[in-house]
């Protein structure tokens, strides 16, 4: 029997019985109905580390060449990246969604499939454009496909925040990683985070960070950083499809509320250095392994709102 979180819809099987959501009555009760007058428009933010399937960083890094190491992999997570994608969407219209948009999130923006994309999205690639997540106040929600737990959490599946020489990230004391950074970006545009797919750590992280309403669909159990108990890729699709219908219910509910912290915003970010020598014996006996940068500083701007989409 699957996992589920809360406010996820409870099924006997992979083709067992399920029960549709329906959306409040103050949204309106069937699917297609408009959110608050207007149609429903939904962010669907995606990452790779935390697709079902993925558990290794041979799977994750760009590869363009055939001749390039672990080519097949790579081209085997953009595939199962691309179904997971187009289950989300197919769930978000069956819960009434008006709009859905896609944005590929991982690396440079090039994993998608592009000819097995489903055709009732729309799709952001590529890199250049200004914001880490292109959202601006016409989003009615935010759904996290695929995202990862923050650095240094036990068993989180390519745990890391931003990259693997992150050590540290915190908000005004709030410690986050990308789920939480994604989750105040959107907050600064009042979007609620609706849906998250990840392991069962990063899910757990975005309930603690953002609440349990939140629907959550974990798609694998870390055993390590690169070691996992895995669902079939059939049976993540047909969970995150459920899951997504559902979420569309959340939104315009009282307690789905953007995610905020008060400016000015106090950052902390510490990183792993660069090593420039050979450990001694006295940090060899302290347990000092990787040297620490920090950095710190304070800003009126939400982070992330006009960093660019790395190249």
């Amino acid at each position: 029997m699957a996992r589920f979180f809360p406010l996820f819809i409870q099924v006997s099987g992979a083709n067992g019985p399920s029960r549709k959501p329906r959306l409040p009555e103050r949204i309106g009760a069937t699917p297609g109905a408009s959110w608050k007058g207007c149609d429903m428009k939904l962010m669907i933010a995606t990452d790779m580390e935390g697709i079902g399937g993925i558990f290794t960083s041979d799977q994750t890094g760009k590869k363009i060449r055939r001749a390039d190491e672990n080519y097949d992999s790579w081209q085997e997570a953009r595939r199962l990246l691309t179904a997971e994608a187009n289950a989300a969407v197919e769930g978000a219209r069956q819960g009434g969604c008006d709009e859905v948009v896609v944005w590929d999130g991982h690396s440079s923006g090039s994993n998608f499939v592009i000819e097995d994309l489903h055709p009732d999205g729309e799709y952001i690639i590529g890199t250049g454009y200004r914001d880490w997540i292109p959202l601006d106040a016409t989003y009615s929600g935010l759904a996290l496909l695929g995202f990862h737990a923050m650095a240094g959490t036990p068993n989180g599946v390519l745990e890391h925040t931003q990259s693997y020489e992150d050590a540290f990230y915190s908000v005004n004391g709030v410690e986050m990683g990308e789920i939480g950074q994604a989750a105040l970006l959107a907050g600064h545009f009042d979007i609620p985070v609706v849906f998250i797919s990840s392991d069962d750590a990063g899910c757990a992280e975005a309930m603690r960070l953002l609440g349990e309403h939140i629907v959550a669909v974990s798609v694998k159990t870390g055993l390590a950083r690169e070691g996992a108990r895995l669902k079939a890729p059939q049976r993540c699709r047909e969970l995150i499809r459920l899951g997504m219908t559902q979420a569309m219910s959340l939104v315009g509910r009282p307690e789905t509320k953007p995610f905020k912290l008060d400016r000015p915003y106090h950052v902390v970010s510490e990183h792993f250095a660069r090593r420039t020598h050979i450990q001694t014996d006295q940090e060899l006996r302290d347990g000092r392994t990787r040297f620490i940068t920090r950095s710190e500083w304070t800003t009126d701007s939400v982070p992330f709102l006009d960093i660019r989409h790395p190249g």
